[in-house]
C-alpha cells in the first residue's frame, strides 16, 4: 500500500497529508519511506517520548476507546513536542460525542495552534460547535 500511495502523492503533488491508524511494522515502513505519519496513544498505548517512532511522527492520534481521558496537559505535550494532534471523536467508537467536545474545546481554549485536528463523522457541525459552541445536538 505504501508504494501505490507515495505513487499517488507524488503523482497529485499532495503535500498536506498524514496517515495513521496501522500497525507497528506498517508504521515502520512509513518511516523508513518518510511518510508524515501519526502514532497513536490511548487507554491501551501509552507514548515513549524518546522513541524513534515518536521522534519521527509528525503527529500523533489520540483515541478514546472506552472513557475520556485528554486534557490539556495531554495536548500540550504533543505540541510543544512539535507534533499536531488528532483527536479521534467518541461517535467514531459508538460514545456520546457532545459533552467530550465541550471538554476539547475547554481544553484548547488558551491553545493557539493550527496543529489541533478532530477526526469526526460529523465534520460540518464540528466546525460550527467549536467555533462558537452552538448548535443543535445532533
Amino acid at each position: 500500500m505504501q508504494t501505490e500511495l507515495a505513487r499517488y502523492l507524488r503523482e497529485y503533488n499532495v503535500t498536506n497529508y498524514f496517515v495513521f491508524d496501522m500497525s507497528i511494522p506498517d508504521t515502520i515502513g512509513y518511516l523508513n519511506n518518510k511518510f508524515r505519519y501519526c502514532v497513536r496513544q490511548s487507554e491501551f498505548e501509552t507514548i515513549d517520548y524518546h522513541s524513534v517512532l515518536y521522534m519521527n511522527a509528525f503527529g500523533v492520534w489520540l483515541d478514546e476507546f472506552h472513557h475520556h481521558w485528554i486534557n490539556t496537559n495531554t495536548l500540550l505535550n504533543h505540541l510543544d513536542n512539535g507534533k499536531t494532534v488528532c483527536i479521534v471523536s467518541p461517535e467514531l467508537h459508538g460514545r456520546d460525542y457532545l459533552n467530550e467536545w465541550n471538554h476539547y474545546k475547554e481544553a484548547g481554549k488558551n491553545i493557539k495552534t493550527d496543529k489541533l485536528i478532530l477526526c469526526t463523522d460529523l465534520p460540518e457541525y464540528a466546525r460550527e460547535f467549536f467555533a462558537n459552541g452552538k448548535g443543535a445536538r445532533l
